[in-house]
């Protein structure tokens, strides 16, 4: 991707024995004339459902349900890809992980 003020490469690759994907994403962008090089790499490790389930059910939550990112939430972008909603009750046992009080995203605006 390419603009007058900035320009993004990627390179992707995905290692089917550990499951493992890896983005390198290098971007130039142009601050006050001059040219600024930023670089970084996303890694991400695929899951199969029931693995994710199973790991959810472990964790207390109930309620699963599974979205298709290009069929549920219309992300052309998403194939392979799912988002997972489950609900863990108040009264689920402590697993002795960090949490906060309001949720991971904080409190709501």
């Amino acid at each position: 991707m390419a603009r007058e003020d900035h320009a993004l490469i990627a390179r992707s690759s995905y290692d089917v024995e550990t499951r493992t994907g890896r983005m390198d994403l290098t971007m130039f962008r142009l601050i006050e004339g001059a040219w600024h090089r930023s670089d970084v790499t996303l890694t991400q490790r695929a899951y199969e459902e029931g693995e994710v389930r199973e790991a959810l059910g472990r964790a207390g939550f109930q309620g699963v349900a599974v979205l298709d990112a290009e069929r549920d939430l219309q992300m052309p972008t998403g194939a392979g890809r799912s988002f997972f909603v489950a609900v863990r009750p108040l009264d689920a046992p402590d697993l002795g992980l960090p949490h906060h009080p309001e949720g991971i995203a904080g409190p709501r605006r």
